[in-house]
């Protein structure tokens, strides 16, 4: 915290060394509107105010400095003209920048003030060159952050629960298909009947086959009788 406070202070002495600074160059540039050197020595002490507001965090002082060193840009490379009106809008930036940087040395903050319409006229004045302005970056209190985040989880609990819950509609459709499927498929064909094997046509071949055996026997008798007689 130590170092902190010891660059927030570099950083307050520097700053009003370049604010004493640019009381007189813009004196000068009343008497000297197209000294481009003049308008790059503004426009640096603008931009080194600017550079270490965001580094510190001053977000207001450095949306307030942002906008002046968009124009001083315009400015120096000639794209814009310098005229009464330019020269007292940053002869209010100067005092504006005096007043944050009192603000943050008594109390550590830019303070309340925004600076709204210094900021529109600065920009106004960029012309076509314009730029949005730059919001400083605000962090979000407890209460909201707390209630996001309940908002977060309830919507999380509440799509967990619709996934998790079938529908009417999904829980009967295994049914549907059992029953679709039972419509589309053939009726069984009757069972073919049992053919009994018929007792007599079972025997038949045995029978037939007895007969010529029994020839058989009988001739071979009658050979050995014939071959008895001769002998």
């Amino acid at each position: 915290m130590g170092e902190m406070d010891d660059l927030v202070t570099e950083f307050l002495v520097e700053s009003h060394e370049n604010l004493d600074r640019l009381d007189t160059d813009l004196l000068a540039l009343e008497s000297h509107p197209n000294a481009r050197e003049l308008l790059a020595g503004i426009f640096r002490s603008i931009h080194t105010i600017k550079g270490t507001c965001g580094f510190l965090g001053f977000g207001r002082l450095e949306s307030l400095t942002h906008v002046g060193e968009n124009l001083l840009s315009l400015l120096r490379d000639g794209k814009v003209g310098v005229d009464s009106e330019t020269t007292s809008a940053l002869l209010s930036l100067v005092d504006a920048t005096r007043r944050m940087l009192g603000s943050i040395e008594k109390q550590g903050s830019e303070g309340p003030d925004e600076f709204t319409e210094l900021k529109e006229t600065l920009t106004r004045l960029q012309g076509e060159f314009a730029k949005p302005v730059k919001r400083p970056l605000c962090a979000a209190s407890p209460a909201s952050a707390t209630a996001a985040a309940a908002t977060g989880a309830a919507a999380t609990g509440a799509a967990a629960t619709s996934s998790a819950t079938p529908t009417p509609a999904a829980a009967s459709a295994p049914a549907q298909a059992a029953a679709d499927a039972a419509v589309r498929a053939p009726a069984p064909s009757a069972p073919e009947a049992v053919r009994t094997p018929d007792p007599a046509a079972a025997t038949a071949p045995a029978s037939s086959s007895a007969v010529p055996a029994a020839a058989a026997v009988e001739h071979s008798v009658a050979d050995s009788s014939i071959r008895v007689d001769v002998g």
